[in-house]
Formats: C-alpha cells, structure tokens, sequence
C-alpha cells in the first residue's frame, strides 16, 4: 500500500539512490526526514564547492561521496571468538552491503565528535578527508586492515 502524501528526493546525477537515502536515514533524529534531507543536500553542495575551491575542477558532490565511501570500505570484519578458553580476534569477510554500513557508520561518528558548527558542514569536512585518504576514518579503516593481517593465521 503506497502513501498519498509520498516526497521524493531529487538524486544528483549518478548517485545511487540506496546510498544517498541511507546516509539521510542515519542522519534522521527524531524522525525529522525533512530536515535530513536538508542536511544531505547541503552537505553534497559543501563537498561540492570545496572541491571546486581546492583544484579548479568541479565535480558533483554525488560523485565525491561515492569515492569516499569507497575509500573508507574495510573488506575484513574483526570479531571476537571465544576458543581454548581465550577470546581471539578473527577477520571475517564483509559483503558489500555490510561495508557500506560501516564506513557509514564511521563517517558519521566521526562527524558527531567533530560537531563545532552546522552538521553539513562538519560532515563534509570528513568526506572530503575520505575522498583525499586523510582523517580519523581512513585511519580506522587502516587499523582494521592492520588487525585483520595481524591475525589473519588464526583463521585457520
């Protein structure tokens, strides 16, 4: 059963519309889609705009955000398995989905911990850092990697 009322937002050139409405899902406090919404957008437009500031060349805030996400994707979970009576750190293998959801995830912590101004603004300043391999996120996802060689053996 579809609603009467259904508001439908309008996707950046290639964007995938699962990404962009999952971002703006997370972003959902209190159940203020719209103002989500406004944040998503206004983040795109910022990621943007510091691009075209930064190297003269424009490129869709879509497209930014794709490669960030992209670049902070960990391809190894780590979980801990009790075994021999000792807890181990064990690198598990993430599908796609799941990868998504994490550098989500992360993207976002990062962003609420950095909350000084607008919520765009700080989530665009780590976007960009994702997009340009910098910042706290790309580093956790390095220390991930890190963890899943380290104990790559004990899979066995």
């Amino acid at each position: 059963m579809e609603r009467k009322n259904k508001t439908n937002m309008k996707y950046q050139d290639n964007m995938q519309p699962q990404t962009l409405e999952s971002l703006g899902m997370r972003i959902m406090k209190n159940g203020d889609k719209m103002q989500a919404r406004k944040i998503t957008q206004e983040t795109l437009l910022r990621l943007s705009l510091y691009h075209a500031h930064k190297t003269q060349t424009w490129l869709p805030g879509s497209f930014i955000l794709d490669q960030a996400l992209e670049n902070v994707q960990c391809a190894f979970e780590i979980r801990k398995y009790r075994k021999g009576g000792r807890t181990q750190q064990m690198p598990i293998p993430c599908p796609t989905e799941r990868q998504k959801s994490i550098a989500l995830r992360w993207i976002l912590e990062a962003a609420q911990q950095k909350k000084k101004s607008e919520a765009s603004f700080s989530l665009a300043q780590i976007l960009y850092a994702c997009f340009c391999r910098e910042g706290k996120v790309f580093q956790r996802r390095n220390e991930n990697n890190k963890i899943a060689e380290a104990n790559r053996m004990s899979i066995r």
